[in-house]
């Protein structure tokens, strides 16, 4: 059974991805979830803590997959290339709807920069970490270049985050595959 948290999480998902975050209401998402507006304001306090919670709560899903990258696949590539192409899905893939969109993009741009801050920073480290394990076991070696495995990591993370956010999906998918391999050849041993 869930919990009140995650029936208002679930619910306000509903909501929010079917009608955007503009035309959503604590009362609408009340409805959906059939829990008090009561209940919903003193667990989230307002629409707008309510969303930055639920987009939140989805990258904070995406973490438990980290660990079955690491299991999942030896090689550091294919490692980096699932890792990277699930990440790089768009939060609001499933939306068909440009307007109810374009309304959540733009809600979360204004409201949730430091959620999407601190969810490239748990990428990057684990892209760190990763790297440290390739290096150990030889799949890799940082010694001819000129970056450390920190910065390689942001570089990769900053990249694939542009591209995703100016291509259209499968152009950014080719495009960042595309880019995997050229750090490949320039990082192998």
């Amino acid at each position: 059974m869930l919990t009140s948290t995650e029936t208002i999480l679930k619910a306000a998902r509903q909501c929010f991805f079917q009608h955007g975050y503009s035309t959503s209401s604590i009362a609408m998402i009340s409805r959906y979830a059939d829990i008090s507006r009561v209940t919903i304001h003193k667990q989230f306090g307002s629409k707008e803590q309510l969303f930055r919670a639920l987009l939140k709560h989805e990258h904070e899903s995406q973490y438990s997959k980290l660990a079955g990258y690491l299991t999942d696949y030896d090689c550091i590539w294919q490692q980096l290339e699932a890792m990277l192409l699930d990440w790089g899905r768009p939060l609001f893939e499933e939306i068909t709807d440009k307007l109810v969109l374009s309304d959540l993009v733009r809600s979360a741009s204004d409201h949730c920069q430091d959620i999407f801050d601190s969810h490239s920073e748990v990428i990057t480290d684990f892209v760190v970490s990763a790297l440290a394990t390739a290096e150990q076991k030889s799949q890799i070696s940082f010694a001819q270049q000129s970056l450390t495995p920190q910065q390689f990591a942001e570089t990769l993370v900053v990249t694939a985050k542009a591209i995703f956010s100016i291509s259209p999906l499968t152009d950014a998918k080719q495009a960042v595959l595309n880019n995997l391999a050229i750090y490949r050849a320039a990082l192998s041993r």
